[in-house]
């Protein structure tokens, strides 16, 4: 896991893809490389942000962002499910972001910086329900097909 952290993972040699098509399995590529872009920006972007509280939201969303994307990368149907939360939520955190820091390093306004920090705090809450959200569609998958095999071994008699 460390390591497709830090180096990724070469996802169009994924046995997990094969039963997708062609342009498919691309754009799910292309949507798991855009997403590893933003997260790698946030991480950039919370080196020069030198702010202790706003640091720790910007870990977290980093961390959050990077077990999504793992997400993605075993279930790539997973990817056409998020691509809203790619597109707009994940690279938003990253506009704003790129824009407070930019304007971080002309001038230390309160305002603006209490309403970056409530940002922050609703982007974190945003990554974990989409995080939790990904999670369980995995657990009612299973459900289902655990359901559909028990009553398929019944019908042939195999369980009582």
């Amino acid at each position: 896991m460390g390591y497709r952290l830090l180096f990724g993972t070469d996802l169009s040699k994924e046995d997990l893809w094969r039963d997708m098509d062609a342009l498919s399995a691309q754009r799910a590529i292309e949507q798991i490389t855009l997403a590893r872009g933003y997260i790698k920006e946030v991480s950039v972007l919370n080196d020069e942000i030198p702010h202790e509280g706003l640091s720790d939201y910007l870990d977290k969303l980093e961390k959050t962002g990077h077990k999504i994307i793992e997400l993605f990368e075993h279930d790539p149907s997973d990817i056409r499910r998020s691509k809203r939360f790619i597109e707009v939520y994940l690279s938003g955190a990253v506009s704003v972001s790129r824009k407070y820091a930019h304007l971080h390093q002309k001038t230390n306004n309160e305002d603006v910086h209490k309403q970056y920090e409530n940002f922050l705090k609703e982007m974190v809450n945003v990554f974990d329900k989409q995080y939790h959200a990904l999670l369980d569609d995995d657990i009612f998958d299973i459900d289902v097909e655990i359901e559909v095999l028990k009553k398929r071994m019944q019908g042939e008699a195999y369980l009582d």
